[in-house]
C-alpha cells in the first residue's frame, strides 16, 4: 500500500521504537528523478516510519508517517502460489553486488530474473544462491534483506515474499489474510 512497506524483522528489530526511529529510502523522487549513491542519501526521496509491526518468522511491516503516491504499490500474492516451483521469480535488493558472498560495491538496486523457485512452501519458499549446483546466475547478498521476491502473471507483478537469508524468505499470506485462500496455483483467466 501507499503507507505500508513489507521488509525483515532483523531489519527493524526496535517494534517498540518512537515513530522517526527509522525511514524507508525511496530511490525515485517525487520530481521523477532518481537518487544515487553517487549523489548521496538525499538524492533519493525519505519516508519517516510511525511504527513497525513484527510478524511471523523474519518479518515486519513499516507503516509509513506519510503515503508515497508517486510510486504503485506491488500486491502481495496472497492465493495460488503453491505449485510455483520452477517457476521464474525477480530478485529486487540493494544489497552488495558480489562477485562472492559478502563482497562487491553496493551501488544500485538489483533486479534479477535469471533463476528459477526451488520451492514454494505455506510459510517460505527458496531459491537458488551461493553454493547452488548448478551456480545460479545471480544472487540474493549481503545487505539484501528486505529485497523482494516477485511473480509476474498475467503482465502483473505480484510481491510473494521478502528476503531472509541468502537462500530463503518467509511467505507473507498467513499473516496478511485472515481466510484461509486458494493456495493451489493455477493461471489466472485471460481479461
Amino acid at each position: 500500500r501507499a503507507n505500508m512497506v513489507v521488509t525483515a524483522k532483523h531489519i527493524a528489530e526496535a517494534e517498540d521504537s518512537p515513530p522517526g526511529t527509522y525511514a524507508v529510502r525511496f530511490r525515485r523522487r517525487i520530481d521523477g528523478g532518481l537518487g544515487s549513491r553517487e549523489q548521496g542519501p538525499f538524492s533519493c526521496h525519505h519516508v519517516l516510519v510511525s511504527r513497525v509491526v513484527h510478524g511471523p518468522g523474519d518479518l515486519a511491516i513499516a507503516y509509513l508517517a506519510e503515503p508515497v503516491t508517486h510510486i504503485q504499490p506491488i500486491s502481495v500474492m496472497q492465493m495460488g502460489f503453491l505449485g510455483l516451483e520452477g517457476s521464474p521469480y525477480i530478485s529486487a535488493g540493494c544489497g552488495q553486488e558480489g562477485p562472492g558472498q559478502a563482497e562487491g560495491p553496493r551501488n544500485q538496486l538489483l533486479l534479477c530474473d535469471q533463476n528459477h523457485l526451488s520451492s514454494v512452501e505455506l510459510s517460505h519458499l527458496t531459491y537458488p544462491g551461493f553454493g547452488s549446483s548448478p551456480e545460479s546466475p545471480c544472487k540474493v547478498n549481503r545487505w539484501d534483506s528486505g529485497g523482494a521476491v516477485l511473480i509476474e502473471e498475467q503482465d502483473r507483478l505480484w510481491l510473494l515474499a521478502a528476503h531472509q537469508t541468502y537462500r530463503s524468505a518467509p511467505m507473507l499470506w498467513s499473516w496478511l489474510d485472515e481466510a484461509q485462500p486458494q493456495l493451489l496455483h493455477t493461471p489466472f483467466a485471460q481479461p
